[in-house]
């Protein structure tokens, strides 16, 4: 699969660029955008099971969220733009996670993304040029990503969708049990918790479409 590059290491997140994940959900949703991110994580674990087996890798599963990439963004990064939720989850967001940093813009995910990649650029052009800074996009695929394509990315920029956690967080920082995340039953754990029962066809359609670009 040539238009993927699988991020190795959650360090290599660390860089400037576009990075965004894949699962089951929403590979079919954002398969052309893929080819115009710097890297690509998988986050869940049947796209990286399938991987693994036909690439004959060793990938690890990173997820954006408190157990896996988000603790490590938070230590590594002094400097945030946030989007994603309604503006009382991302406030809360700004708030409770990122205490002793600073947070340049923490904006809801409810408006265009014309609006919000003019707002998170005008942020970014103030920004000194020797500061890392990471945005985290929690706006849900294909927004995300189409948004993430639309934010300039100079060498110290850092664009990373989230999907929902940062709603999750708002509603329980630790959000998923321990046995779900153990048993890597997030998937299921969401369809029934959140009446996510329109995604179904995705986690039948979005394995094939996955197989068949890496026997491409």
């Amino acid at each position: 699969m040539k238009y993927i590059k699988p991020v190795n290491n959650y360090k290599d997140l660390f860089k400037s660029g576009r990075f965004t994940y894949i699962n089951l959900y929403n590979y079919k949703i954002i398969r052309k955008f893929i080819p115009h991110f710097d890297g690509v994580y998988f986050d869940g674990i049947g796209l990286l099971v399938i991987y693994n087996l036909l690439k004959r890798a060793g990938l690890k599963r990173y997820s954006p969220d408190n157990t896996s990439l988000i603790p490590h963004i938070v230590q590594n990064f002094n400097h945030f733009i946030i989007c994603g939720g309604n503006q009382n989850e991302a406030d809360y967001f700004r708030d409770y996670l990122l205490v002793g940093k600073k947070c340049h813009l923490a904006i809801s995910g409810y408006f265009s993304n014309e609006v919000l990649a003019e707002k998170v650029n005008d942020v970014i052009s103030t920004l000194p040029e020797n500061e890392n800074c990471v945005v985290l996009l929690g706006l849900g695929s294909p927004k995300q990503e189409q948004l993430a394509l639309k934010i300039e990315v100079k060498n110290n920029i850092c664009v990373l969708p989230v999907g929902a956690y940062i709603s999750q967080f708002y509603k329980k920082p630790e959000y998923f049990p321990k046995l779900i995340n153990k048993f890597h039953l997030r998937m299921p754990y969401r369809l029934v918790k959140e009446n996510l029962w329109n995604r179904l066809p995705n986690y039948f359609i979005s394995p094939i479409l996955f197989v068949k670009d890496l026997l491409r």
